[in-house]
């Protein structure tokens, strides 16, 4: 990818690429130290990082900007509430944490 195109559903397409990458990502580092772990909440960690993995592919952005899955009407660039929680607590920092994710 090289850096954001110009106006219009080319940056509400990219927004997302960018956006969903970090969540991805993040969910690869949970993967990574929950693997390197031992334990019974590495195992734990690993099976809900495939959860959220599986329900985020499900709710892929389909042409024209609206998710596959739920495919109600909002707004050009709108991401469905299952890409706003992930990217509300997988890249966005929450209140009372020090440093931010991802």
């Amino acid at each position: 990818m090289t850096g954001a195109p110009g106006r219009g559903r080319g940056v509400e397409e990219w927004w997302f690429r960018f956006v969903g990458s970090g969540v991805l990502r993040r969910l690869e580092d949970i993967a990574g130290k929950a693997a390197g772990e031992r334990g019974p909440l590495a195992e734990e960690a690993a099976l809900l990082v495939a959860a959220w993995r599986a329900l985020l592919r499900m709710h892929e952005q389909a042409p024209g900007g609206r998710c596959a899955l739920c495919r109600r009407a909002r707004s050009p660039g709108a991401v469905c509430s299952v890409w706003q929680v992930a990217i509300a607590y997988f890249v966005r920092r929450l209140p009372g944490e020090e440093g931010g994710s991802g």
